[in-house]
């Protein structure tokens, strides 16, 4: 094939040669990355909305951008529960409470997958060719029984063909102080399943003070969680995370829990 495109090349005129240049660019479509992915929380004490948006309308506000959103929710097993795609207009922004898009299709989950996909309507537009690779980039914000809110962007990509990561240590430190407890939510979003061991570890001597092994199934989630003794609080002033491997890139979720149902959370 190489040796054939040579033989066209030196044999075409040069004016051939660059209408089909003008040609191929101009069937080419924008590049789309993979479905980003984030974890969703609807467990009774936490509750997940969905902050969707018409990016490429905010990347490229002169050119109206209408297109399709593809929404894939799977449960915490890596079970699919839903598969559904809506239009957006140009700006078009909406939040979306998972628990009642659920419900609305007659399903449960108290936690899991989600993944978002964003199709502008003209793919081989060239101004969206000009953005480069387009990453379907969208935000979850998280709200508890007692108050507490965060908001957090995407953890990975689903690219199926993506290879574990290796042992991970977060460059986050936990302070101690008032730390009540530490839930890690963990996402596979591959075909396989992986095994893993989290924890904690003192930040100082990076000894293990306590830890959990999991075996995530493909396209799953598992919640661990950890209660922080008075006597660590104590003895240990701050904290990291770690993990034995990462199924991918995508690194555990963090909660950090406090008294009086406060929380915040963010990608370790």
């Amino acid at each position: 094939m190489m040796e054939l495109k040579k033989i066209i090349r030196e044999a075409a005129p040069d004016y051939v040669l660059n209408v089909y240049r003008r040609l191929r660019r101009s069937l080419a479509t924008a590049k789309l990355a993979a479905p980003v992915v984030q974890i969703y929380i609807n467990d009774g004490d936490i509750e997940t909305i969905a902050g969707f948006n018409n990016f490429v309308s905010f990347l490229a506000a002169s050119v109206k951008t209408s297109g399709k959103l593809r929404i894939t929710l799977w449960n915490s097993d890596g079970g699919l529960l839903l598969l559904e795609t809506t239009s957006m207009d140009h700006f078009e922004s909406r939040f979306v409470d998972i628990k009642s898009l659920l419900v609305n299709k007659g399903k449960q989950s108290d936690f899991g997958m989600i993944s978002l996909l964003f199709v502008p309507d003209n793919l081989r537009s060239e101004t969206y060719k000009k953005l480069g690779l387009l990453a379907s980039h969208f935000f979850m914000f998280y709200r508890g029984s007692k108050g507490a809110v965060a908001m957090v962007h995407p953890t990975s990509t689903l690219d199926y063909g993506s290879p574990p990561s290796g042992q991970f240590i977060t460059n986050q430190v936990l302070d101690t102080v008032g730390l009540e407890g530490v839930t890690l939510y963990q996402c596979n979003p591959s075909q396989s399943s992986h095994a893993m061991t989290l924890g904690l570890q003192d930040a100082e001597t990076q000894g293990v003070v306590c830890s959990q092994t999991v075996i995530l199934p493909p396209m799953g989630v598992r919640k661990l969680s950890f209660s922080i003794d008075p006597a660590i609080a104590e003895n240990i002033k701050t904290l990291r995370v770690f993990t034995s491997s990462l199924p991918s890139a995508s690194k555990p979720m963090l909660c950090r829990r406090y008294s009086g149902g406060r929380f915040s959370m963010s990608h370790s």
